[in-house]
């Protein structure tokens, strides 16, 4: 995971909406400004064309719309190139914009906004570092 991660490191971020299918009615799950984390890494499409592809006809299926804020443009590295894929970390936090749309054949569309905890992260990083305090110490070599 370590080597899967260093490597995502070094690919584009990319700042857009994107789209995720899931073959499983889970929408009816989400709420408006529930806050939820992805615990497994994520394959999402910049192209809702893919996830129609990829749901087909599926009924009681689910798709996300998601405003990624620190996605892998991983396209080029895949073996269907054309998919626009974009990834999205383990641990990537949301926020559901709203209810739940469900369709009449039992599919749902649920619209997340990622959560950008990096600036957090380094606004806490910088307040830590400016609080501290440097001393010297007068050492004399004989």
């Amino acid at each position: 995971m370590k080597l899967f991660d260093t490597a995502l490191n070094k690919l584009p971020t990319v700042r857009e909406v994107v789209w995720r299918g899931v073959a499983e009615d889970i929408g009816k799950n989400f709420t408006k400004n529930q806050i939820i984390t992805w615990w497994s890494i994520s394959s999402c499409s910049s192209s809702v064309n893919v996830i129609k592809g990829f749901l087909e006809n599926q009924r009681n299926s689910t798709t996300f719309l998601i405003e990624a804020l620190n996605g892998k443009k991983v396209s080029g590295y895949t073996e269907h190139e054309s998919e626009d894929e974009i990834i999205l970390r383990m641990g990537t936090e949301f926020r559901v914009k709203s209810n739940a749309l469900d369709h009449p054949n039992g599919s749902y569309v649920v619209h997340l906004i990622e959560i950008d905890n990096t600036d957090n992260n380094h606004t806490t990083l910088a307040s830590s570092i400016n609080q501290m305090q440097l001393t010297t110490t007068n050492q004399i070599s004989s």
